[in-house]
């Protein structure tokens, strides 16, 4: 049997990895994760249990042994260190260049976006805002990989937010650039939850001579469902999924960090869409019927500025390469009004900061729009006013595999870098 050809890549702020959870579904092509980045203890500790590689805070991730903290530590004691730090290793650009560890192809990375996202009222200021400027320094380490394939995701606010100089550095450094907005919605969940993905491949990809754009592939083979197709409305609950909602033991079995990082993480569903749509045209799958999108030609200059955070208004889908810019109609399905399924009853998304809430917190009644959360979703409908949400229940929510986040070991403390 013909094994699959591989694509090694790393991960930056990897979270609980959708990404490499989706992978593991993927067919004729062979995603390696090299390592991770991350930062927070929990998330580390699941992608260490998942048999990852961890290399901890992203500014030490293949950068000169040198400038290492491990380094001298390492040599004076004659220690490895993964040793040394808790299970946190290294990934030094010599380990790169000597070929100690495989050159990474692609790069995935969904850096902090609470500059950017919907809940965050107080700031406007996108990609510069304090808890978002972290992309200056991963855009830093994708210079200096130069990795083939570049798959980002980050808020729908991105899109006003500093999406203009994204689209303009990756294309600096030789990229096609493909970005859309894609709602879980148009994969058969009951709720939106738009998240900006951007797809960027340079002349070492087969990518770069494909007449067919990932995201188009996506939009129209993979978002083609019902909302509640794949993941039942709450009227359409069974009793058992029913059960699953509420645990009446808030505290202990790291619950809160669940609920927190599995409310930070992308839907696997559409994770696994764009990777097996990579895999299909890196194998030579042809898309005949598939339509481009993204054709209209447009300028920078043209385009309106943001009020808070003074950046251009992109479209909310479109595609460059070199200095020439292209967008095409929203898509309805793929990104949806936030009114559009009104009448299906649509549930809230999962946000990060359902952790901090136990279903007796009644302000997340309070709270406008979406931003109760789930939390303040099932209080409101079905009434819930002891115990918390449950991370398994979560899990399903977001196409995680059930019981996938559980983590049996104490956390890992990262000692040398910054958090």
């Amino acid at each position: 049997m013909q094994t699959a050809p591989q694509l090694p890549y790393i991960e930056f702020c990897a979270g609980i990895s959708a990404f490499h959870i989706a992978s593991q579904s993927v067919k004729n092509l062979d995603f390696q994760c090299i390592g991770t980045s991350e930062i927070d203890s929990f998330c580390n500790t699941y992608l260490e249990q998942q048999g990852l590689n961890i290399f901890g805070g992203l500014q030490y991730v293949a950068c000169p042994a040198s400038e290492h903290p491990y380094a001298k530590i390492c040599e004076a004691e004659d220690v490895v260190p993964c040793e040394l730090n808790d299970g946190v290793g290294s990934l030094t650009y010599e380990d790169l260049m000597e070929g100690v560890v495989e050159w990474p192809k692609a790069i995935f990375a969904g850096w902090p976006c609470q500059s950017l996202s919907p809940a965050n009222t107080l700031e406007g200021r996108g990609i510069n805002g304090g808890k978002s400027d972290l992309y200056h320094d991963l855009m830093d380490k994708i210079e200096d990989l130069s990795a083939e394939l570049v798959v980002l995701e980050n808020s729908e606010k991105l899109t006003s937010g500093g999406l203009e100089i994204v689209v303009r550095d990756l294309t600096s450094l030789g990229y096609k650039v493909e970005w859309d907005i894609i709602a879980a919605s148009a994969f058969g969940y009951p709720y939106y939850r738009h998240r900006c993905f951007v797809v960027a491949y340079n002349e070492e990809s087969p990518l770069f001579s494909s007449s067919t754009k990932v995201l188009d592939i996506v939009a129209q083979k993979f978002a083609v469902k019902r909302p509640g197709e794949k993941f039942p409305f709450i009227n359409n609950h069974s009793e058992q999924l029913l059960d699953k909602i509420c645990t009446l033991e808030p505290k202990g079995n790291y619950r809160r960090h669940r609920v927190a990082a599995l409310g930070n993480s992308i839907n696997v569903d559409i994770a696994y869409s764009i990777l097996q749509t990579i895999a299909d045209l890196y194998t030579g799958k042809q898309f005949a019927d598939v339509v481009d999108c993204r054709k209209t030609p447009f300028l920078l200059e043209e385009l309106e500025s943001h009020s808070k955070s003074g950046f251009k208004k992109f479209p909310s889908r479109g595609y460059a390469s070199k200095s020439e810019l292209y967008c095409g109609e929203r898509d309805f399905n793929l990104n949806p009004l936030l009114n559009q399924h009104k009448e299906l009853g649509m549930m809230a998304s999962l946000i990060r900061n359902d952790h901090k809430n136990n279903f007796t917190t009644t302000s997340r009644l309070s709270r406008p729009g979406g931003l109760g959360g789930l939390t303040g979703f099932f209080m409101s409908e079905l009434g819930l006013n002891e115990g918390a949400l449950n991370p398994s229940y979560c899990e399903l929510y977001m196409g995680f595999p059930e019981g996938k986040t559980k983590v049996s070991s104490k956390l890992i403390r990262n000692k040398l870098l910054p958090n």
